[in-house]
Parts: structure tokens; sequence; C-alpha cells
């Protein structure tokens, strides 16, 4: 009984603070909705929370922005692009940003949650119907999940995680950006739900393979969603078939 009032106390911690970040309800008109000024809402958001999301043990100190300028990127290798620093607020992002219109951020908090959001990059409009681009959405989700792990492992923050995929204005739209091999615009396959919220439990942060892993995962649960189980996001042809589909991803 112990375990279980346990798991439900981190639960309801968890649960409180998705919902400070309009990512609780799929139904609510504020879903996946922007929670720091920007232009428009994001159609794609991710949130990795730690064990206590309400504590404040990070200082954004010169040191924490060197760790955070310096990100790596796991698709191609060298550093992330995830921006420039956007200082004076109450989380350490980076952003790509157009006077307040954002394309992509990576936003840190001070309990070492950490929050990927994707605006119109996310996704395209063509004759009337929306595209999600899959291999951007994955990548992006790997680079941010591997900062999350890396941050935990600087500042020793410990399991277990909750990792929380939001997108937003699903209906009737399908994905495309997929891997080598496969057809990129499969209208067939659509989603039938107005919003989306995947939630993973983690026993750990998620460091290195586990990133890729929990990802991947992500990105399976996504097509799921959009009525296919092919793993797009993974070469089909092309000299690596079968893995990340790294030639179809580039930063905003």
């Amino acid at each position: 009984m112990g375990g279980l009032l346990h798991t439900e106390l981190q639960r309801s911690l968890w649960r409180r603070e998705r919902q400070r970040l309009h990512l609780d309800d799929p139904g609510a008109s504020d879903f996946c909705g922007d929670v720091f000024g920007f232009e428009p809402d994001p159609f794609v958001r991710l949130l990795v929370l730690p064990a206590d999301p309400e504590s404040e043990v990070l200082e954004f100190n010169q040191d924490f922005w060197s760790l955070l300028e310096t990100l790596p990127d796991p698709v191609h290798g060298g550093q992330a692009v995830w921006g420039s620093p956007e200082r004076g607020r109450r989380v350490a992002m980076l952003a790509r940003t157009t006077q307040k219109k954002c394309y992509q951020y990576l936003a840190v908090f001070r309990s070492g949650a950490v929050e990927m959001a994707l605006g119109d990059f996310a996704m395209f409009e063509c004759d009337g119907k929306r595209w999600f681009r899959l291999v951007t959405l994955v990548g992006n989700c790997w680079s941010a999940l591997e900062a999350c792990g890396l941050i935990a492992q600087r500042f020793g923050l410990p399991g277990p995680c909750q990792v929380t995929l939001a997108l937003r204005g699903t209906k009737g739209a399908s994905l495309s950006n997929v891997g080598q091999g496969w057809e990129q615009r499969y209208e067939f396959a659509k989603c039938a739900e107005n919003q989306l919220a995947l939630v993973l439990e983690l026993a750990e942060p998620p460091v290195a393979q586990t990133a890729k892993d929990t990802a991947f995962l992500l990105g399976s649960r996504v097509e799921e969603s959009f009525g296919c189980s092919d793993r797009r996001f993974l070469d089909r042809e092309g000299p690596n078939p079968g893995e990340f589909a790294a030639s179809s991803f580039r930063w905003g």
C-alpha cells in the first residue's frame, strides 16, 4: 500500500505542474498553449518533469549557461542549434525567434524540468490539409531528452521523471518529413483527435541511450495516434536502413 500511495503522491505533483503549464487536459481550450509570451501557440511541446517539479535547485549562473549553450546534437554530432539565449525570464531559455514569433525553444526550470517547443516549424499546410513533420519532431525530442539527462547528471538530479509530449490541432492531420524509402505524404493515415497528450514515466533521467530510446518510443506512439505503425522516422532505404533518418532532420 505504501508503494501505491507514494506513486499516487508522485503523480499528483506531476499533474499539478502539468496543469500549471497547460499540458494536463487535451480537451481544454488552452492545451499546449504558450506560457512564455510568444506567438503563435506552439504546435508541439515536450515536458520532462523531475521527481520534485516544485523545487528550486538550479542556479542560472555562468557555469549553467555555458553548459546550456554547448549542448550536443545527438543526431548529427557537434553542437545543438536551439537558438539564442533569452535572458530575463523565470527559466533559462534558448530560442529561435523573430520579434515575438517563436519557431523553437529549449527551456530549463529551476527544478531541473526541461521543456522543448516547436511553433510553425513543426508542421505545414498544403491544400487545406495539415502535415506534422515526423523526423523533425522525433529529432527535437531526442535532443531535448539528451539535454535533460546531461543537466540531471551535472547537477545530481535523481529520478523518477515524467515525460509529456503534446501536439495541438491534430484532427485530420497526417505525418510527413519521414525517412528514405517511405512515401512522404501518405494522407490516408491521419489523426482522429483534436489534440494529443502522450505520457511516459522513467525510473531515471534520460541519459544517452535512454534519451534515444524514449524519443523513438514517443515517435512510435505519435505514428500510432496518426493511424500508422511503421516507425517512418527510421530510414527504410539508403546507406543506413533501420537507423534514424538523420539526413531528413534539420534544425529550425
